[in-house]
């Protein structure tokens, strides 16, 4: 009888085991299905988002990001397709979730920034460029926005120096003349 409930308790066992490696090939093969799904949606938005038709890419980048929230790529295109036809808080929240997978993107950060400044949320842009600088010591855009904000917040050393920094840069495309004027309107108050 003991012999029977031992090999009752064995079974049993070896019945849990197999309904627990059933249960993980499972959902790792979903894993892996949603990746795969996810990829292929990815590139087919890619397609409508380069062509410039945010509306058509955002419907097949919010599934890519559903299937598969680790696809970095696709989370910060649906956050620039959001941005770009102004549906404002929902690239806030997509940059966000992007720097989640990505916080050294320089980039995102000065996006997500631009957005705080068109807010009026002054203090959290300059945090945010501040970060873009520290992923990139040579962005010349992201130095003017917080020039600029150092200056409208009043922080007048620091928008001078952040000006300097700009003009040591000298940045192809920049009109140095007007940032050298800004600088000089600084440092004649």
């Amino acid at each position: 009888m003991k012999e029977n409930k031992k090999n009752k308790t064995i079974l049993a066992v070896i019945t849990i085991i197999v309904i627990m490696i059933t249960a993980y090939l499972l959902i790792f093969y979903e894993r892996i299905s949603n990746k795969e799904d996810s990829k292929e949606i990815y590139e087919e938005s890619l397609k409508s988002y380069e062509k410039g038709d945010f509306d058509n890419a955002i419907p097949s980048l919010e599934e890519a990001v559903l299937s598969d929230p680790q696809n970095a790529e696709a989370q910060l295109l649906l956050a620039q397709s959001y941005e770009a036809v102004g549906e404002i808080d929902k690239a806030e929240e997509g940059y966000k979730e992007y720097l989640k997978l990505n916080p050294e993107n320089a980039e995102a950060y000065y996006n997500l920034a631009i957005i705080y400044k068109s807010q009026g949320k002054k203090e959290e842009a300059v945090k945010e460029l501040e970060n873009a600088l520290n992923y990139n010591k040579e962005f010349p855009p992201a130095y003017l926005e917080l020039a600029r904000l150092y200056k409208a917040t009043g922080k007048t050393e620091k928008a001078k120096e952040t000006y300097r920094k700009i003009i040591e840069l000298n940045p192809f495309g920049f009109n140095l003349e007007e940032i050298k004027k800004e600088l000089q309107e600084l440092d004649n108050n």
